[in-house]
């Protein structure tokens, strides 16, 4: 996500994100809600 501020992160590229959106895909749903939320909590 671009903040759009030009002091923010960068979107990745969109092969990037297939390629993040493919592995993820791999994962059961509790391992990603799992991740997701060790994410929000800053780790």
């Amino acid at each position: 996500m671009s903040t759009g501020t030009g002091g923010g992160f960068q979107d990745p590229p969109a092969e990037v994100l297939a390629e993040a959106a493919a592995a993820f895909g791999l994962l059961a749903t509790p391992a990603r809600l799992h991740i997701v939320w060790a994410l929000a909590q800053g780790e």
